[in-house]
């Protein structure tokens, strides 16, 4: 059966495309150092007039070849279209393969549709390289400060890809009434390598206590389909951190977490544990808010988890905080670490909160009607466990 050639692209074809940038481009002469490639030339393939050894730049995490001199974009696969004097269905044939993936099948619906995502990821790259400059710059000061009280350095700002979006930007983009009023903290919101999206946030100096919540999204971005942050180096080793916001998310990888994705907000759904085991998760490590939505959430995704095989480990932060971000603006990374690692796994930690609440609502005094239900929530939990050892 055919796939939609946007989401094979954006799923299968572009996460992969980071690693191979020398073959792609074989005659710009790219060169790694860290997180991106470099490249004395321009995107066009001319040599510059001065002494920038980064005039081509494509960074890890992002699907466009960036001018630094000359200060524009180009999406990879035009790029590599307009270089080879190819169009899009034979441009993704030879990327598959230089990448050694099978080729989709198309159809000219599937390929307008793609014409139409990319001009719309395109809009939204250019946008996320000017809400990033305005974060230092003086209209972007309030929210800035607000990152630093968070424990957030400039450096890790900008490896996370924040930025302050104003009203003219919001409009620009097409986002939704009070983006770049009370919205101005602006989160890109990736899967694999591709830009889906934003996140906007208030941050705590806005005034209006009647905004009816933290976050708004911009309309188009799909925040359901794949948890946020989810790697090729995650699916190699089988093992991802789970938390509910993707500034947790942000904040905790800049500071050199490995394997940590997001939700966006609520706990595991079947759709985002199928991609997940599809793409050969077989092991989370569940650290929701110090809530009352945080402990709902934890026990519906461990459930879930069992039913798709997953080994659920349950981590907790100490009570005085509420997320990850609050966490690190007073501990290391290595702090962070050491409770993610004390985890319990999923099935004891649902025995504990039936014990729990068979304490509190008998006072540990057994009764006929109270251990005839403690015995059925025992033998449930046991019953969703996939682990026979688990369950003795």
């Amino acid at each position: 059966m055919s796939k939609p050639i946007t989401d094979f692209i954006n799923n299968e074809l572009k996460p992969r495309l980071f690693d191979y940038i020398p073959a792609i481009f074989p005659n710009m002469e790219f060169k790694r150092k860290g997180n991106k490639w470099m490249s004395e030339l321009h995107i066009d393939g001319s040599e510059g007039t001065g002494h920038k050894a980064d005039r081509a730049v494509i960074k890890e995490g992002y699907t466009s070849v960036w001018d630094t001199t000359r200060q524009y974009s180009k999406d990879i696969i035009s790029l590599f279209m307009e270089k080879n004097g190819i169009d899009i269905v034979e441009a993704v044939n030879r990327l598959c393969d230089i990448v050694c993936i099978d080729k989709p099948t198309y159809t000219p619906e599937a390929l307008e549709a793609y014409r139409k995502a990319e001009e719309r990821r395109t809009l939204l790259e250019q946008s996320a390289d000017r809400q990033q400059a305005a974060l230092f710059q003086a209209e972007g000061k309030e929210v800035l400060d607000y990152l630093h009280r968070r424990g957030w350095t400039d450096e890790e700002i900008k490896a996370a890809g924040l930025g302050y979006i104003s009203v003219e930007e919001a409009k620009i983009i097409g986002a939704q009434y009070g983006v770049g009023d009370n919205y101005n903290l602006s989160l890109p919101i990736y899967s694999g390598n591709t830009l889906h999206g934003f996140k906007f946030r208030i941050n705590t100096d806005n005034k209006n206590k009647d905004l009816p919540k933290k976050y708004n999204i911009l309309q188009g971005t799909n925040t359901q389909k794949v948890l946020f942050n989810l790697t090729g180096a995650q699916q190699q080793d089988g093992n991802i951190i789970v938390v509910e916001s993707e500034l947790d998310t942000l904040h905790a990888k800049v500071k050199g977490l490995e394997g940590i994705v997001a939700t966006g907000g609520g706990g595991l759904t079947e759709e985002l544990l199928r991609v997940a085991t599809g793409r050969g998760i077989k092991r989370i490590t569940l650290l929701f808010d110090n809530d009352k939505k945080g402990k709902e959430f934890t026990e519906s995704s461990i459930y879930l988890a069992f039913k798709f095989n997953i080994t659920p480990f349950i981590a907790k932060l100490p009570e005085e905080y509420k997320d990850i971000d609050e966490y690190l603006a007073e501990h290391t990374i290595d702090e962070l670490r050491a409770e993610l690692k004390s985890g319990r796994y999923g099935g004891m930690y649902l025995y504990d909160e039936v014990l729990n609440n068979f304490v509190k609502e008998s006072g540990g005094t057994l009764h006929d009607e109270g251990e005839h239900r403690l015995r059925e929530q025992v033998i449930d939990i046991a019953n969703s466990t996939p682990n026979e050892v688990d369950r003795v």
